[in-house]
């Protein structure tokens, strides 16, 4: 069933007037029946009581003489009022005197309780009390109870006659409305076409025809003013979107071409983890095809990988702020493998996850920097600790070596005393050796490099390395004959060559083989991308292989670190490779390691390779001097014992000796000594000031005066006290009887051809290698 809503305008006009109508006439109706029945019903009740009076005036004398008999005679009197049924005289007790009922025979009349005076309408009936007076006083009530039936006749005839009237008042308000909603109805009829038409054609332009200026028209005015409006701000809606388009075009553009010209990998997935797109920089880093690539699911760009951030991250029941950071390294198509840095935020929109925007950056030569930074650290937190120590540690060793040499001149060769003077003397001597090694794998030590074929210097080693790494091993060379030269320290190559056999030969306890080989080299580009901190280049290789226990990929990662050693407890200081890689380093070369578990291990050392031909100076053995003298010397030293000594060398072969323990004590010395000065002998490092400007102090008033340096300390160190420059002499602490007396002599003799730095002899250093070695390993 329609609701009045649904209704045409005509209809609902029709429905008005007609319930108006209807309205009005009911309304009329009531009231004309209301008020015909209060007539009525009032002409009765004065009916009743005028003939309630006569009946008590009538029978005021039948109560006085208590006549009932009489009395009911009058009451029959009211037999001629058709419309009273029952009627009752009550004493002044209020005790029934008389009564009367139109149908006696079949009437139960039962009066009512005497009441004073009162009319009411009660089931139809009206009923009235009324007093019987005589002479001012109530000697009685009489009660009359009458129907109401020709009210109700009254009534109905009444109601028909208003429906009568009501259909036909409706009749003609159909007809009069039916002719004159015209009026209205069309002209909105027309209004809501026109506003229909606007609608369906979105025409602006179109124009209402206006009728009348009643309200109708003012509405037609206000509607064409409207679309007036509506049009204006339709023009100014297109052309704001059409700009925006035009935006939107050129901002999409500008963000396609960030993400296409970003150096960073970009890639982007939808909310079921499948690729929606990736920028030319994510293409090259991981070698994938874009159009093989998009559509796919995620875990098809990596298959090698596990567990992928970028497949949670991506689901889109992820939460909004998920976010992730990390490191990670990733198979790329080419076999190859890169370190990335992984940034993956979700892209969510109003709470609700489309996908994720994952941002890679190839960190594969910062990771390796930051290793390499870490090991330069680690290296000059020893290296710190080495040179702190270096100082006082060599000056105890040249007391230690320099009595022992004393002691032994005092004995016989084949004396026991003789013999452990030796075992001391050899102990220093590794001691010796093994602060050199803390200082070198530290690079703290200044290298002095020189041009040489390297199949020379490991040809020159066959003979030691047996030794060294036990008859159960067999040694192999295989020299390339064709190899270029290398410039490097000699001594320092020599000991990497020898701690490399010796971790060899821990590698095989049960006995093996051990390589040693030479070759020309050259590194790419590729090299250096599968190895960063190499640097592409011709290279002479040095590469040492066993057939040992080999090595897992983590111990691998930490062999050159300082005192990481996988052998037990006292039984290795964890140096010897450490040794190795910081004598590498400070050659400017790059050393590799391959090695699996139970297959033995290949070391690979690149070292530069010299194209230009260099023949290197070869060495001469120091021809047999005099070591005695009878010069003056002047002898500073700050650390007593050490001074007693190097005292005790000189006076015994001859020299006048002068000491003082600081600069200033030296300067007193100097200037009240009447004699020449020959030689100032004075530790670099001293109270008060450093040798350097003691001798220049001292050069003035001594102008003949040679000068001669020592110091315990690292080179690094006294760098910054010019003793280091071309022309200066240095002795190195700890140092020997020997040294020091060949020195001096060389000195006052003016061979100024002679080394300008001195340490330990050639013999004294070799006597210490193997032991050394056989420690730091």
């Amino acid at each position: 069933m329609r609701s009045y809503m649904d209704l045409s305008i005509r209809q609902k006009l029709q429905t008005i007037v007609m319930a108006t109508s209807a309205a009005a006439l009911l309304v009329a109706s009531v009231v004309f029946t209301l008020y015909d029945r209060s007539t009525f019903l009032r002409a009765k009740m004065q009916d009743l009581s005028g003939a309630a009076k006569m009946v008590g005036s009538n029978s005021t004398a039948a109560l006085s003489f208590g006549d009932a008999k009489s009395a009911g005679e009058i009451l029959s009197a009211l037999h001629a009022k058709q419309n009273v049924i029952n009627a009752c005289i009550y004493n002044k007790n209020g005790k029934v005197f008389a009564s009367y009922s139109r149908d006696a025979a079949q009437s139960d009349f039962t009066p009512p309780p005497a009441q004073f005076q009162s009319t009411a309408i009660v089931d139809n009936h009206m009923d009235i009390f009324q007093p019987i007076i005589l002479n001012g006083n109530p000697i009685g009530t009489i009660f009359i109870e009458a129907d109401l039936l020709d009210l109700s006749e009254r009534l109905t005839t009444f109601l028909e006659i208003d429906l009568l009237v009501l259909l036909a008042s409706l009749g003609v308000a159909f007809l009069l409305s039916t002719r004159f909603q015209r009026v209205i109805s069309r002209p909105i009829r027309e209004l809501a076409d026109t506003a229909l038409s606007v609608s369906s054609r979105e025409n602006y332009s179109i124009r209402a025809m206006k009728q009348g200026d009643d309200e109708i028209g003012l509405l037609y005015d206000q509607f064409n003013s409207m679309l007036d409006r509506i049009q204006q701000r339709d023009t100014a809606l297109q052309e704001a979107h059409n700009e925006l388009e035009d935006r939107v075009a050129e901002r999409t553009s500008y963000l396609n071409a960030l993400i296409e010209n970003s150096p960073l990998a970009i890639l982007v997935l939808d909310s079921g983890r499948k690729v929606q797109l990736f920028n030319p920089a994510f293409e090259i880093l991981f070698q994938c095809i874009y159009q093989e690539a998009i559509g796919k699911h995620v875990a098809d760009l990596f298959p090698n990988e596990k567990k992928l951030p970028e497949a949670s991250a991506a689901s889109g029941t992820a939460s909004g702020k998920t976010r992730v950071c990390l490191i990670t390294r990733r198979k790329r198509n080419d076999g190859s493998y890169v370190d990335v840095e992984l940034h993956l935020v979700p892209l969510t929109v109003k709470g609700r996850v489309l996908g994720s925007l994952g941002i890679y950056q190839d960190v594969t030569e910062r990771r390796v920097l930051e290793k390499q930074l870490q090991m330069a650290q680690k290296m000059e937190a020893v290296g710190r600790l080495s040179g702190g120590i270096a100082h006082d540690f060599n000056n105890l060793l040249g007391v230690i070596l320099g009595y022992i040499q004393v002691i032994k001149r005092t004995l016989a060769c084949g004396d026991a005393l003789y013999e452990y003077a030796e075992e001391i003397e050899k102990a220093s001597q590794r001691a010796v050796a093994l602060t050199r090694q803390l200082l070198a794998f530290s690079r703290q030590q200044v290298l002095e490099p020189v041009v040489l074929i390297l199949n020379t210097l490991v040809a020159d080693m066959e003979k030691m390395l047996p030794r060294l790494i036990g008859e159960d091993i067999d040694l192999k060379l295989i020299l390339d004959p064709e190899i270029g030269q290398v410039k490097a320290d000699p001594g320092q190559l020599e000991q990497v060559l020898m701690n490399l056999a010796v971790n060899s030969r821990d590698a095989m306890p049960d006995g093996g083989k051990l390589t040693i080989q030479t070759a020309n080299a050259e590194i790419d580009e590729a090299f250096v991308r599968e190895h960063p901190g190499a640097v592409a280049g011709k290279y002479v290789t040095l590469a040492v292989t066993d057939t040992g226990t080999g090595m897992d990929p983590e111990t691998q990662a930490q062999i050159f670190e300082p005192f990481f050693t996988t052998k037990g407890r006292d039984k290795g200081t964890g140096l010897g490779l450490a040794t190795v890689y910081g004598v590498v380093k400070q050659s400017n070369a790059y050393i590799t390691v391959e090695s699996e578990k139970g297959k033995g291990s290949i070391f690979t050392i690149y070292l530069p390779r010299v194209e230009k031909h260099i023949i290197a100076p070869t060495k001469s053995s120091p021809e047999p001097l005099n070591f005695r003298g009878s010069e003056t010397v002047l002898l500073v030293e700050d650390a007593e014992p050490l001074r007693r000594l190097v005292g005790l060398f000189l006076k015994q072969n001859g020299y006048h000796v002068i000491t003082a323990a600081d600069g200033t004590a030296a300067q007193q010395v100097a200037a009240q000594f009447s004699g020449p000065i020959h030689l100032l002998l004075t530790d670099v490092v001293i109270p008060g000031m450093n040798g350097r400007v003691l001798a220049d102090r001292l050069a003035p008033d001594h102008p003949g005066m040679k000068i001669l340096f020592m110091s315990g300390y690292t080179d690094s160190f006294i760098a910054g006290h010019g003793v280091l420059e071309p022309g200066v002499h240095l002795l190195r602490k700890p140092l020997t009887e020997e040294v020091l007396l060949r020195k001096v002599r060389e000195l006052l003799d003016g061979n100024g051809d002679a080394k300008k730095t001195e340490n330990m002899t050639e013999a004294e250093s070799s006597a210490a290698a193997e032991p050394a070695a056989k420690l730091l390993r």
